[in-house]
């Protein structure tokens, strides 16, 4: 059954007012809503993807930037690291920017809120409206109010939603580079990563970058809200209690940025101790029927449960520094706040209603900010360690492109090697001077014992392991497929 067509391509019939205010108050989703209150939603339930957001469109943008920016990357030397960064921004960097519309919206509507407290509040103790708002009739102080906080949830929804649309593009690039990467590395390449590496990559690596992603549009909007929120601050109680509360605030941001460093080494460590213990756990269910014949169990668990001990070490200090940036996180704006009180007093002032709730009001809405700050540190750290990790297998080289014939050709079978040499990691050589001319239809069998090389002549043949001495010709289409995978699927009778 085809899916539901999205709003984007559904609603092209309908004037644009109607459209935009669809659009803007996520209309188009109350119907999928209703139906899931009362039944579980299916996929045919779902919208449709609009072209520009489905999986092909993003890998095609992301592989074009590589593209674009290969002769860039060797004319200025750029580092594996740098160059993935500059590919993932030129593919999606306008997506992202997108979202910063709606970080002006809501740093607007943000701003009006304790304003708007105030002018309520003075209202109360004086009996007319003064401020920014003088001259609105009082009625018109809660109405504003209440429009502006629908309007700041309604920006905040929108960024966050222009957010989650690029992150899972990149997402989705970066899986399927990295699928198709490992499917073209060559053999001295295959030697210096493992399938445990990928598999972290594809189901840990990857999912980190992504949830960096989720919160990159903080990395704007935490401080411009930090400034906003320190000037009202300032507006109300003076210069002097608010710049004590602003060094004591510059003094934990400080702490958790040493606190940053530490996640990012701890981390770091952490996912090495990982990629041994899936490496362990791939090895051990490859040789699952040697280690059960010899009685090997008690040494394979042992192997695996050391890897599992010297990773949870790591991240048992790695939760420990999580658990101080939170306490920071939830303490800052009690401490802030009462400073600031304490020197507003001291100095002689006043403590009346409105200034009381005001600053209050101000400083809790610092705790938003002050609350992404160490997660996105946080994540930021993961996502560097992670950039890195899937960089190195990225700029790792790839075993040349196979040649497909024409199947009509009649040379096509041909087997031609003349003193040639093959290696597997590309110094030295595993196959040694091997001479071999096989006429097209000619029936070969190729006979030794264990270990002689039988299945490494077959991928010489093949091109998959690298050529160091002497010529070679070899007209076929011909694939491998390894008996074990065949036998294992039971897929032989389709062969």
């Amino acid at each position: 059954m085809p899916l539901v067509p999205h709003a984007f391509d559904a609603n092209r019939h309908r004037n644009g007012c109607n459209r935009c205010c669809s659009w803007f108050f996520f209309v188009q989703y109350f119907g999928l809503v209703k139906k899931g209150y009362y039944n579980p939603i299916q996929e045919e339930d779902a919208f449709a993807l609009p072209s520009y957001e489905a999986s092909k469109s993003a890998t095609a943008r992301f592989q074009t930037a590589r593209d674009q920016l290969n002769s860039t990357k060797d004319r200025l030397k750029w580092t594996p690291l740098w160059y993935l960064f500059r590919s993932l921004w030129t593919a999606f960097g306008s997506e992202w920017l997108w979202c910063i519309v709606w970080i002006f919206g809501y740093c607007f509507t943000y701003t009006l809120q304790p304003l708007l407290i105030r002018a309520i509040l003075r209202y109360l103790e004086n009996g007319f409206v003064d401020g920014l708002f003088t001259g609105c009739p009082p009625w018109s102080l809660p109405v504003l109010l209440s429009l502006d906080t629908m309007l700041m949830s309604l920006t905040m929804q929108h960024g966050w939603a222009a957010e989650i649309c690029a992150a899972m593009a990149l997402r989705v690039a970066l899986m399927d580079t990295i699928l198709k990467k490992s499917m073209k590395l060559s053999t001295s390449s295959r030697s210096s990563t493992t399938a445990g590496q990928l598999i972290t990559i594809l189901s840990v690596d990857i999912d980190r970058i992504f949830n960096m992603v989720l919160f990159l549009q903080w990395g704007l909007l935490a401080p411009t809200l930090i400034i906003i929120v320190c000037s009202l601050i300032v507006r109300e109680i003076g210069w002097l209690p608010a710049l004590i509360s602003f060094i004591i605030l510059f003094l934990l941001a400080v702490l958790q940025g040493r606190m940053a460093i530490y996640l990012r080494k701890v981390r770091a460590e952490m996912t090495k101790y990982t990629d041994r213990r899936i490496g362990l756990i791939n090895e051990v269910l490859h040789g699952i029927r040697v280690i059960k014949a010899y009685a090997w169990e008690p040494a394979a668990a042992k192997s695996v449960q050391t890897a599992r001990e010297k990773e949870l070490k790591q991240l048992t200090w790695l939760l420990i520094f999580i658990a101080v940036n939170y306490c920071v996180m939830f303490f800052t704006p009690v401490v802030v706040g009462l400073v600031a009180f304490v020197l507003y007093a001291y100095y002689g002032n006043v403590l009346t209603v409105s200034v009381v709730f005001t600053t209050f009001a101000t400083i809790n809405l610092l705790r938003l900010p002050i609350k992404i700050v160490p997660m996105m540190a946080m994540r930021a750290v993961d996502a560097v360690v992670a950039m890195k990790r899937l960089a190195r297998i990225l700029d790792l080289d790839e075993r040349p492109a196979r040649v497909l014939y024409d199947e009509k050709d009649d040379t096509l079978g041909s087997i031609c090697l003349k003193n040639a040499s093959f290696s597997w990691s590309g110094t030295t050589s595993d196959l040694k001077h091997i001479s071999l001319d096989v006429e097209p239809g000619k029936l070969v069998c190729i006979v030794g014992r264990v270990a002689a090389g039988k299945t490494s002549l077959i991928s010489a043949l093949l091109g998959e392991i690298e050529q160091t001495e002497g010529t070679k010709n070899v007209k076929s289409n011909a694939q491998k497929l390894a008996q074990k995978a065949c036998s294992e699927r039971n897929c032989n009778k389709h062969l």
